[in-house]
C-alpha cells in the first residue's frame, strides 16, 4: 500500500483524471464525487473500463449478504414486534411511533460496532473485566439491547432475512477484482472495516494507493490514519493565496441578502455556494434559478400525493381526538393552499376555479366571524354555505374511508380508486407532463406493500389499537414516502454561474470562487450529537467515532476548500438572545491571517435591505400589474404625506352624503382615522385565520350573550314586579344549569374548545358565570327594579330592522356640501320603567365610556325618548363583578359629539393620519397600500 499526498496547490480533479487508467478503479468518499469524476471521464471517449466507487458502494460490491435484508421502516416494524412489554417500558416506548427515533439509534449503535469491527463478544468481555468501566445504568442498557438484538435476529432469520447489523464484518469480505490499481481519493477517516477492506484487496493481488490532498499521514501499511491538518503551514506553502472576506450580519436572512448584494458586483464563473441547508430555507427563494443551480430533483413531500395523504392522515386524528369535529384552523390552513380546494373543485355553471377558491374562502370566513372553532356534517345540514358543505363533505368522505381500513392492501384499494382518491384529479399539470412522480410513487407503494407480502406482519392489532388502525397504516405510508426524490425536466436548458453544494459533496472539488453559507456554530462545524449509551470518552476508548474526530474532519475539509480557491467569502451572524455565536473555524482563520494584508483579508459587518437587491426592474417583472413604480415608492424616499391615506370625500363617499358609523367604528374612528379608514370603511380587515382551541375572554362574552337571547330572551317584554327575575338569577344553582344548557347548545357546541374535558370545561365556565350573574342580579340589578313595573329588552341573537337603521347625531360642511354622521348600536340589556331608561354592557376585558353615550343617544336621547337625566348606563365585568363603570352626564356626551364632529371635519380636509400605536401597526402588517388603491378602482 502507497500513500501520496499532493499539495493544496495541485488541482484534485486534475489528479484524478490521470489516475483513470485502464483496469483502475477509484474510490470516492461520497456518491457524487464518484459520479462526477465519471462524467469527467466519460468525455474523453475512452471505453475501456474503469471503475468509480463511493465508499458506500465500495462496501455493497466487497461484503455481500446472503438473505435479502431488511430496511427502514421495515426493520423497525419487526423490532417493534420482538420487543417485550417491559423492554418498551424500559426506554418508554409506548406504541409504534415511539419507536422510530429510538429504532434508529439502536441500529446506527450497531452499525458503527460492525464499522469498527468491534465484536459483541469482545465488548461483554471487556465490561466483565472491568477494562472498560460503566455505570450501572449503562451496564442494563446493553444487556437490554443485546437481548433485543439476539430476539430481533432469530425472528427475521425465521421469515427468510438478515440486517445489516449481522453481516457487515471483515470475515464477509469477498473481492471481485485481481490486479487493478485501487486508488482511495482522499479520504479523511478510516474506519476499522475500510482497512480490513483495504488489506483484503491487497490480499487479492490488487495494487492500493490512499490518495490525500494536503494532508499527512502517519503509522505503517498495518496501522495508519491522517495528520491533523496543520492551517498555518497549508496556508504557507501555498503559491497563490486566496483572497478571504468575512461578513458578519445580524440574521440569515440579511446573510442572504448581504451576499446577493455582494455578487452583484461581481465576475463569476466556476463558483460554488457551501451551505447544507440551503434548500431547507425560505431565503433560497431569493436566488433565480438562471444564475444559481438548483437540484432538478425535490422531496417527494413537497408533492401533492404525500400532501393530500397527510391532509387525510391530519384529518383523521383531528377527529379522532375530538369526537368526529375537525378544527377549522386545520380547514382554513388546507384551504389556504390552491392544490386542495382545486382537488374538490367541480366546474358548476360560471363559477371557475378561481371564483370557486374565492367563495370557498368567504364562507370559512364567516364560520370564523361567527367564532366558530370546528365544523362536522352536521353543521351544513342548517348553515347556508353550500360551497364549503360540497368540500368539507368529501374531505370527511376521505377521512372516514382511510379510518376505516384494516390492512395495507385496502389502504391500497383507495388510493386511485374513482370512489375514493383520484391521483389524476390531484395531481397539478406540471406534475403530470414533467415530473415522474407516478413512477416514484407506485414503486414506493410496492414496497410499503410488501411488508404484508413478506409475511412481515400477520395482524396489525399486534402493533396498533384496533381503533387507530387505519391511522397508523397511512402515517405508516407517509414514513414510507418521505424520502421519496420527484426528478423533473426543466422547461429550458438553464447555464447558472453558481453552484449550490456542501461541505461533504464538495470535499474533493476546488472552485474559483466559494462563498460559505451558516458559518455558525452548530453548522460548520456541527453539533455534537446527543449521547446514546455511551459517551465521547468511552467511546474514544471503544474506538468508535467520537465528535472530535468528525470536527477535524469538518475542518478539514473547509480548509482545504477555502485554501484552493481564488476568494473566498464567509457569512456568519450572531445572536445571543438565540445562542447564535460565529463559527470557531471563522476565530480560527481570524488569528492566522490577522497579520495578513489587506488585499488578502477583510472583516466588516453589513445590513442590506431587499430593494437595495432587487432593484424595480425586478419587482416589475415579478408583479406586471403595477406599472407605475409609484404605487409603492420603490425607488425614492418616503416623506410624511406618504403615511396619511389622502382624502377625497366624493369618491370616499359617493352614494350620499351620510356618513354611517356603528359604535366600534366610531370609536375607532376617534381613536385611529387611519385605521377606521382601512377596516371599517374600506372592509380591508385582516381575516384571523388561526381559530385557536382556547377558553377566551371572547368565549365567555359569546356564552353571556347567547345565553341573554335566548334564556333571558324568553323574558323580554313588561313584568309587573321582579318576581320573575327573582326565579332566575335569585337561585345560583338553577343559574348554572341554565348556562350548562346554553354550553351544550348547538349554537355554542362548535365554539367550545374539544381539547378540554367537555364537561369539567361546562362545570368550570357555567360556575364562574353564574356567580357573576347572580353578584350582576343582587348586587346591581335587583335594586333597581324592587318594586317597580319595568320592561325587559335583552339582545336578540339577529340585529332587528329597528337596529339596522342609522339615527343622525349632527352636520359637518365641507367643500360646499353637507355631510351628516350617521350612528347604531345594539345595546346587551335594557330596562324601561316609568322615567328612567337603564342600560347594561357587558364585557370580560377593557372599555371605553363612549360606546355607552353612542348607545344612550341611539336608544333614548336622539328621539327624544328620554331626557338626558332619565337616561343611564353601566359596563359590568363579568369575569370581575367589583369592576363596574357608571355611565356618563351631559356634559361628557356633549364634549363627545363635538370631538366627532371636529375630527369628521379634520379628515375630510387633511385626510386620514396614521397610526401611533405599536399593536395597531401589527394589525395591519399584512395590508399593502396596493390593497387600498385596488379597493378604490386604481387598479383592474
Amino acid at each position: 500500500m502507497k500513500f501520496i499526498n499532493y499539495p493544496l496547490s495541485e488541482n484534485l480533479d486534475t489528479i484524478v483524471q490521470e489516475l483513470a487508467k485502464p483496469d483502475s478503479i477509484l474510490i470516492f468518499p461520497t456518491l457524487s464525487a464518484a459520479k462526477r469524476a465519471s462524467r469527467e471521464y466519460l468525455t474523453n471517449w475512452d471505453l475501456s473500463w474503469r471503475g468509480f466507487y463511493s465508499m458506500e458502494e465500495l462496501r455493497s460490491a466487497l461484503i455481500l449478504p446472503k438473505q435479502p435484508l431488511l430496511t427502514d421502516e421495515k426493520r423497525l416494524l419487526c423490532l417493534f414486534m420482538v420487543m417485550e412489554e417491559s423492554e418498551r417500558e424500559s426506554f418508554h416506548i409506548y406504541n409504534y411511533g415511539d419507536i422510530v427515533d429510538w429504532g434508529k439509534r439502536f441500529f446506527d449503535f450497531f452499525e458503527e460496532l460492525c464499522e469498527e469491527c468491534i465484536a459483541l463478544s469482545d465488548l461483554e468481555e471487556m465490561a466483565n473485566s472491568g477494562a472498560f468501566p460503566m455505570q450501572e445504568w449503562q451496564e442494563i442498557y446493553l444487556q437490554k439491547i443485546l437481548n433485543i438484538r439476539s430476539n430481533y435476529q432469530k425472528y427475521i432469520n425465521a421469515l427468510g432475512f438478515s440486517d445489516t447489523i449481522f453481516y457487515l464484518n471483515a470475515d464477509n469480505i469477498s473481492v471481485p477484482w485481481q490486479n487493478c490499481d485501487i486508488y482511495y481519493i482522499n479520504q479523511y477517516y478510516y474506519s476499522g472495516l475500510e482497512k480490513q477492506q483495504i488489506k483484503a484487496l491487497e490480499d487479492s493481488g490488487n495494487r492500493v494507493t490512499i490518495i490525500t490532498h494536503g494532508l499527512e499521514t502517519e503509522g505503517n501499511a498495518e496501522n495508519w490514519k491522517v495528520k491533523d491538518f496543520n492551517l498555518q503551514e497549508s496556508w504557507n506553502s501555498l503559491k497563490k493565496k486566496p483572497s478571504i472576506e468575512i461578513i458578519e450580519t445580524d440574521n440569515e436572512t440579511q446573510m442572504a441578502l448581504s451576499f446577493l448584494s455582494w455578487n452583484l458586483e461581481q465576475d463569476c464563473h466556476n463558483c460554488a455556494i457551501i451551505d447544507s441547508t440551503f434548500h431547507l430555507k425560505s431565503y433560497s427563494h431569493y436566488f433565480p434559478e438562471e444564475h444559481f443551480a438548483k437540484p432538478d430533483s425535490y422531496s417527494f413531500c413537497e408533492g401533492t400525493i404525500y400532501k393530500m395523504l397527510s391532509a387525510i392522515a391530519t384529518g383523521l386524528k383531528a377527529t379522532k381526538d375530538t369526537n368526529g369535529y375537525l378544527p377549522i384552523k386545520i380547514l382554513a390552513n388546507y384551504i389556504s393552499e390552491d392544490w386542495f380546494c382545486r382537488y374538490f373543485y367541480a366546474e358548476q355553471g360560471n363559477l371557475k376555479l378561481d371564483d370557486y377558491i374565492s367563495q370557498l374562502r368567504l364562507e370559512l370566513g364567516f364560520l370564523i366571524n361567527w367564532d366558530y372553532l370546528y365544523v362536522d356534517y352536521a353543521l351544513f345540514l342548517t348553515a347556508d354555505l353550500p360551497t364549503l358543505k360540497s368540500l368539507v363533505w368529501e374531505y370527511y368522505n376521505l377521512i372516514n374511508a382511510f379510518g376505516k381500513i384494516q390492512n395495507l392492501k385496502e389502504l391500497c384499494n383507495l388510493i386511485d380508486s374513482p370512489n375514493c382518491l383520484q391521483l389524476n384529479k390531484l395531481l397539478e399539470d406540471n406534475e403530470k407532463l414533467y415530473t415522474d412522480i407516478l413512477p416514484v410513487f407506485w414503486e414506493r407503494m410496492a414496497n410499503f406493500m410488501a411488508i404484508e407480502n413478506l409475511g412481515l406482519v400477520n395482524s396489525w392489532k399486534q402493533i396498533f389499537a384496533e381503533d387507530s388502525i387505519g391511522l397508523n397504516l397511512l402515517d405508516l405510508l407517509l414514513n414510507f414516502l418521505t424520502t421519496g426524490k420527484i426528478s423533473y425536466q426543466r422547461n429550458e436548458a438553464l447555464t447558472p454561474e453558481w453552484e449550490i453544494s456542501n461541505l461533504l459533496d464538495a470535499r474533493n472539488r476546488s472552485f474559483s470562487t466559494v462563498a460559505f453559507f451558516q458559518m455558525i456554530e452548530g453548522i460548520i462545524p456541527s453539533s455534537p450529537t446527543p449521547v446514546w449509551l455511551f459517551n465521547e470518552s468511552q467511546r474514544a476508548k471503544l474506538g468508535l467515532k467520537t465528535f472530535n474526530d468528525i470536527r477535524n474532519w469538518e475542518r478539514y475539509y473547509f480548509c482545504r476548500l477555502l485554501l484552493c480557491s481564488e476568494r473566498a467569502i464567509c457569512f456568519s451572524y450572531i445572536n445571543q438572545e438565540r445562542d447564535i455565536s460565529s463559527s470557531s473555524f471563522l476565530g480560527e482563520l481570524e488569528e492566522l491571517l490577522k497579520n495578513e494584508e489587506l488585499d488578502l483579508f477583510k472583516k466588516r459587518k453589513i445590513l442590506v435591505s431587499l430593494p437595495d437587491v432587487y432593484n424595480w426592474e425586478l419587482v416589475n417583472k415579478t408583479i406586471p400589474e403595477l406599472e407605475d413604480q409609484e404605487i409603492c415608492n420603490i425607488n425614492k424616499d418616503l416623506t410624511e404625506d406618504f403615511f396619511i391615506i389622502p382624502s377625497d370625500p366624493i369618491a370616499d363617499f359617493p352614494k350620499n352624503n351620510q356618513i354611517n358609523f356603528s359604535a366600534s367604528a366610531l370609536i375607532q374612528f376617534l381613536k385611529n382615522p387611519f385605521l377606521w379608514f382601512v377596516e371599517n370603511k374600506s372592509k380591508l380587515s385582516i381575516q384571523n385565520w388561526e381559530a385557536e382551541e382556547t377558553i377566551s375572554y371572547k368565549l365567555f362574552g359569546n356564552i353571556m350573550h347567547t345565553y341573554f337571547s335566548t334564556t333571558l330572551g324568553e323574558l323580554k317584554g313588561i313584568h309587573e314586579s321582579h318576581t320573575i327575575l327573582e326565579t332566575l338569577f335569585g337561585n345560583s344553582k338553577k343559574l348554572e344549569e341554565q348556562l350548562k344548557n346554553v354550553i351544550a347548545s348547538e349554537k355554542m357546541i362548535y365554539q367550545i374548545p374539544k381539547n378540554y374535558n367537555a364537561v369539567f370545561l361546562g362545570e368550570i365556565l357555567a360556575k364562574k358565570l353564574s356567580e357573576s350573574l347572580f353578584f350582576f342580579y343582587q348586587d346591581w340589578l335587583k335594586k333597581q327594579v324592587e318594586g317597580r313595573k319595568f320592561i325587559l329588552i335583552p339582545e336578540e341573537d339577529k340585529i332587528s330592522r329597528a337596529e339596522m337603521k342609522h339615527k343622525q347625531l349632527g352636520k359637518v360642511n365641507w367643500g360646499n356640501k353637507e355631510y351628516i354622521i350617521g350612528i347604531r348600536g345594539k345595546a346587551d340589556l335594557r330596562i324601561e320603567m316609568e322615567n328612567k331608561a337603564l342600560i347594561v354592557d357587558f364585557k370580560t376585558g377593557s372599555h371605553d365610556y363612549r360606546q355607552l353615550c353612542i348607545y344612550e343617544w341611539y336608544y333614548y336621547l336622539l328621539d327624544d325618548v328620554s331626557a338626558p337625566n332619565d337616561v343611564s348606563s353601566i359596563f359590568w365585568n363579568i369575569l370581575d363583578p367589583t369592576d363596574k363603570v357608571e355611565g356618563v352626564n351631559e356634559e361628557k356626551r356633549n364634549k363627545l359629539k363635538q370631538q366627532i364632529l371636529d375630527n369628521l371635519e379634520f379628515c375630510l380636509a387633511n385626510g386620514y393620519s396614521t397610526i401611533t400605536k405599536a399593536t395597531d401597526r401589527q394589525r395591519l402588517q399584512n395590508i399593502t397600500r396596493a390593497d387600498l388603491i385596488s379597493r378604490k378602482g386604481g387598479l383592474k
